[in-house]
């Protein structure tokens, strides 16, 4: 039986961001800005795409585009035509793609300059959670999880690094601080998933080492998420479920004030969205 994951504080957190200026804005606007969300038709990263959008980026929305999310009415492209439809502007365009190959990741980076003309970071939103224990999972579990949050997030980050790496720009990704760890009840029921998880967290960890140029940052929900046509689960706390259509947008409203920070400033931090809004007084 899963026990459920607990509420934690992050109080250190907190009071480390109220107490240095990492997080103050520089930017009062994300116009003529170009930002890449992956897996951003549902879910968080929809909260993200809308959240990027409508403080005037552009964005571009990247997944697969398949049966099975037209038949919950939010395949990418609709995402993308809702968006557009919130911000009255054509700021938002979806690409169908497959992150685990090299070849649709050049036509998606290579669309989407033609399109906007640059690119200015990646969020890296999308995964696999197949939530089960050691005795449980299957290969095919294993396999998924391995190529989509590890493998797919190192194909997208190295060739956006390869972009960037002397104009800069952002790399943020949806994964758990290390802290995570000391709490067993929460990856131990599904520790493949964390440790696919965790691989993303070390990934940006080196990246923020070797790319200085480049702002690297992770968050990870503060509560927990549901994912309508997935049944994802996310965060720490499981009393707040929500999904796209009820807007909880504090992931988002994070990321935003992320790519408005100081990239020489806000560099190589792990994140709980509430720790963001916390430390610029939003919450």
């Amino acid at each position: 039986m899963i026990r459920p994951i607990v509420n934690r504080s992050y109080t250190c957190i907190k009071e480390s961001i109220r107490n240095t200026n990492i997080l103050n804005p520089v930017l009062k606007t994300l116009k003529n800005k170009t930002y890449i969300v992956t897996g951003g038709h549902y879910g968080i990263g929809y909260n993200i795409a809308s959240s990027i959008a409508s403080y005037g980026g552009n964005v571009v929305i990247l997944d697969t585009f398949t049966q099975k999310d037209q038949e919950y009415q939010n395949c990418i492209y609709t995402a993308a035509e809702e968006i557009t439809e919130i911000t009255q502007k054509p700021n938002c365009i979806a690409i169908d793609c497959d992150t685990t190959h090299k070849n649709h990741i050049e036509y998606a980076l290579h669309e989407t300059i033609d399109v906007f003309g640059s690119i200015d970071g990646i969020i890296l939103n999308a995964s696999s959670s197949k939530l089960y224990n050691t005795m449980n999972i299957s290969e095919s579990n294993v396999n998924d999880m391995t190529n989509t949050n590890i493998k797919a997030n190192f194909l997208l980050g190295q060739r956006f690094i390869k972009y960037a790496q002397e104009r800069g720009g952002h790399i943020i990704a949806i994964s758990p601080p290390l802290s995570i760890l000391d709490t067993q009840d929460s990856w131990i029921p599904h520790f493949y998933y964390t440790m696919s998880m965790m691989n993303v967290t070390m990934m940006l960890k080196t990246w923020n080492a070797e790319f200085p140029n480049i702002s690297v940052n992770s968050i990870w929900p503060k509560e927990y998420f549901y994912s309508p046509n997935r049944s994802y689960l996310y965060g720490f706390n499981k009393n707040n479920l929500f999904n796209k259509n009820r807007q909880c947008i504090t992931t988002g409203e994070a990321v935003k004030h992320l790519l408005c920070a100081d990239t020489g400033l806000c560099n190589g931090n792990h994140f709980t969205d509430e720790s963001i809004l916390i430390g610029l007084n939003q919450i």
